[in-house]
Order: C-alpha cells, then sequence, then structure tokens
C-alpha cells in the first residue's frame, strides 16, 4: 500500500508516526503501574502487532543469534527508557536518549576501529555538553538517577542499531524477528516483576496500556519499517525530530510537568546538532550510523 503512495503522502504518513511515537511519555505518567509492568505490558501488546505484520508479509519467525543480538539491547532500551521516564522528566528522558546517534560513533570507533571525521568528532563533543546540561538543573538523586538510566537507554538504542544494520542485509527475517523477541524479553521481565511487586490497576489504566503497546509503539513500527523502503533516511531523521520535540509538549499540557531550564538549554543543543549533522552527512554521502 506504502509503495503506491506520493512522497508527500508518505512524508505525512511519516509525521503521523513520529505523532504516535511522542506520546509516550505522557501515557507511562499517567499509569501508577510499576514501570517493569508498564514497560513489559506495553511490549507484550506490540509483540502481538508485530507478529502479525510479520506473518502478513510472508517472512519467516527465526530465533538464532542474530535476532537474539538484536534483542536483548531492545529490552534493555524499552525498560530503562519507562523506568527513567518514572524517575525524570519525559523532555529529559527522550532528548538524552536522541542522543542515540553521537553513541553509535563512539562505540563504532571503540569497537569497530571505524575511523570518524571532524565534523563527526565535533557534534560528539557538543551532543556530550548538551547532555551535561540536564544535570545541572535542581534536581532530586532520584532525578539524577532517571537522567543516567535515560543514558544507558541511548546507549542500549545505539548498540541496537549497529547490530541491526549488519544483520539486516543478511538476515532480514532474523531482523523483524529480533524486533519482535526484544518485545517479548521486555514483557518477560514484566511478568517476573509480578511475583516481586503488587499490582493493581483501573479500567482506565489499562486503556492507556492497550493505547501504548498498539498506537504508540506496534504500528508506528510498521509504519516505519514500510515507510523507509521509500523516505530517504535523511526523511526519515528529519521528520522522525517530532518525537522528541512533542513528546514534553504533551506531557506539559496534560499532566503539568516542566522541564528545567537547563535542560531546555541542553534540549536545544541535542536537536539543532543532529538535525544539522544528518544534513551534512546527506550532503557529503557519508550514510548514517
Amino acid at each position: 500500500m506504502i509503495e503506491k503512495m506520493s512522497t508527500k503522502s508518505t512524508m505525512l504518513l511519516m509525521a503521523l508516526t513520529a505523532f504516535m511515537w511522542s506520546t509516550s511519555g505522557l501515557f507511562i505518567k499517567m499509569i501508577s503501574w510499576n514501570p517493569l509492568f508498564i514497560a513489559g505490558g506495553r511490549s507484550l501488546l506490540t509483540a502481538g502487532v508485530l507478529f502479525i505484520f510479520i506473518k502478513k508479509s510472508g517472512a519467516r519467525v527465526k530465533i538464532n543469534k542474530a535476532s537474539l543480538a538484536i534483542a536483548i539491547p531492545i529490552m534493555i532500551n524499552i525498560t530503562l527508557f519507562v523506568v527513567a521516564n518514572k524517575l525524570t522528566t519525559a523532555a529529559n528522558v527522550i532528548v538524552i536518549q536522541y542522543a542515540a546517534p553521537v553513541w553509535i560513533v563512539v562505540l563504532s570507533a571503540i569497537f569497530l576501529h571505524q575511523k570518524f571525521s571532524k565534523v563527526d568528532i565535533t557534534v560528539v563533543a557538543v551532543t556530550m555538553c548538551g547532555i551535561l546540561l540536564f544535570f545541572l538543573d535542581q534536581l532530586s538523586m532520584e532525578g539524577i538517577l532517571g537522567n543516567i538510566l535515560a543514558l544507558f537507554a541511548g546507549i542500549a538504542m545505539a548498540v541496537m542499531y549497529i547490530i541491526n544494520k549488519e544483520v539486516s542485509h543478511d538476515d532480514p527475517d532474523s531482523q523483524a524477528s529480533g524486533i519482535m523477541l526484544g518485545q517479548l524479553l521486555t514483557a518477560l521481565v514484566g511478568a517476573v516483576a509480578l511475583f516481586f511487586v503488587p499490582f493493581h490497576t483501573t479500567g482506565l489504566e489499562i486503556s492507556y496500556i492497550v493505547f501504548l503497546g498498539i498506537v504508540q509503539m506496534g504500528i508506528p513500527y510498521v509504519f516505519y519499517t514500510l515507510i523507509q523502503r521509500k523516505l530517504p533516511t535523511l526523511t526519515c531523521s528529519l521528520i522522525a525530530m517530532i518525537e522528541p520535540l512533542f513528546n514534553p509538549v504533551w506531557v506539559v499540557l496534560f499532566y503539568g510537568e516542566k522541564p528545567g531550564r537547563f535542560a531546555l538549554v541542553g534540549a536545544a543543543i541535542i536537536i539543532v546538532t543532529i538535525a544539522r549533522w544528518c544534513v551534512w552527512q546527506a550532503k557529503n554521502e557519508i550514510p548514517a550510523e
């Protein structure tokens, strides 16, 4: 279906996808559950959406070293992201995680011995300065811990991207299966937590978790998988910036949580730097890692 859409329509669908992603912070805040339950419940529903998509697309579900290598960092990323949202502001979490491309550069240089340009190194340095600003607001130890977890969530996402890139060319079935398995592993973590933490809920909270699992994460995963086959990486990356821009807006409007002044400056530095970097990569025909 997306293959038959015009470029303009596909870009609008990408914008819709980013808007759907951006609602995560608000609904995580509005659910009173332990964050492990939130992460697990959301991912269980997302896994169901992805399973249907995989079967409809004619791909096979594969459990092997490649799919597990993708699944584990996805599980770590999702779990830390949700826990961090309960400890610090949604703005802090989404923007700190958004710096994941910088960690791709750092990890690739350390473990894959890749060489990068002066521009890449400058972007890393500037983004790090932006991240440090998040720690200068008057935060509690809980808030600082939330920022740290968001940082590690971004690193886990970077690891996933690196592995995903290697697997996608040689074994797309393992790639798709790995994303689904990551959701199932996250659901397993939530299920195990049920044995240790009391669980109480309301019908409204159930509806929120259904929204998170299907509308906020499941359907957008499917859309993005199809969209990236049609739109250039740069276009997808720039439109996807709707997510870190609007995620804190929904939380401010409907939950009343406001990020600190230093965090706002740090967010502006990170978002502008990553955006300009994406454009520079495209102009110089350097593929984004």
